[in-house]
């Protein structure tokens, strides 16, 4: 581990975790978002649902923003902990549960663009479903992080 009297370890660690949290704010906002927005969009036409899910894209892309944030600061936050990650069983499955977060990030993405373009209501209801892995993900990825760095 570095030294505590490092200035500039300190000062980055603390922006990273700035950092980290901010990336995490817009993940959870972002889904968050999704599911009030589903409420409203359920409530519309075939069409006009559609119409409405493709102006919701731009809070994909701020998800894709929180997401790439958490990943680059998370990745510098956990150095100290990448050679003692074996004995860390919790941490494991925080990292498992981003892996899940990403994968639902891009399967939304692709559903989203595929709803769009082809009118598809199939393709909504697949981005619904992963909309939902998506929350449980993230919610879960906030709790073990939590109970491993407190």
């Amino acid at each position: 581990m570095y030294p505590v009297n490092n200035l500039i370890y300190e000062f980055m660690r603390e922006f990273m975790l700035i950092l980290h949290f901010l990336g995490l704010a817009m993940i959870f906002g972002g889904v968050l978002s999704f599911i009030f927005l589903r409420k409203t969009r359920n409530k519309m036409g075939g069409d006009d649902a559609i119409t409405f899910m493709g102006n919701t894209s731009r809070l994909i892309l701020m998800g894709h923003i929180g997401l790439a944030l958490s990943i680059l600061s998370g990745g510098y936050l956990m150095t100290p902990y990448w050679q003692s990650l074996g004995n860390l069983p919790l941490l494991i499955t925080k990292l498992i549960l981003v892996v899940a977060v990403i994968v639902a990030v891009s399967v939304m993405t692709v559903s989203a663009r595929k709803a769009g373009e082809n009118n598809s209501l199939q393709q909504i209801r697949r981005f619904d479903l992963w909309g939902g892995i998506y929350f449980i993900s993230v919610t879960g990825v906030v709790i073990f992080a939590v109970l491993v760095f407190r």
